[in-house]
C-alpha cells in the first residue's frame, strides 16, 4: 500500500463473510504499518457481493473491454 498508493482496498469474495473478524486486525496492522500519509488516505472496504464479486469483476472488465473495442 505504501507502494502503489491506492485510494481504497476492497476485500471481496468468501474472505469478505468474516469482516467481523477481521476488520479490526486488518486496521491495527496497518496503523503500524503505513506511513502518515496513506493512513489518512486509503480505505479499506468490505465487498457486498458475496462469493461472486470476482466473476462480477471479471464480466465487468470484458464488457468494458468489448466496448472501448466497438467505440460505443
Amino acid at each position: 500500500m505504501n507502494t502503489f498508493n491506492p485510494g481504497a482496498v476492497i476485500i471481496g469474495n468468501r474472505i469478505a463473510q468474516f469482516e467481523n473478524w477481521i476488520a479490526n486486525p486488518i486496521e491495527r496492522v496497518l496503523a503500524e504499518r503505513l506511513s502518515v500519509y496513506h493512513k489518512k488516505n486509503t480505505e479499506i472496504r468490505f465487498s457486498v457481493l458475496g462469493n461472486d464479486s470476482v466473476a462480477l469483476g471479471v464480466n465487468s472488465f470484458a464488457i468494458a473491454e468489448f466496448f472501448q473495442r466497438q467505440n460505443m
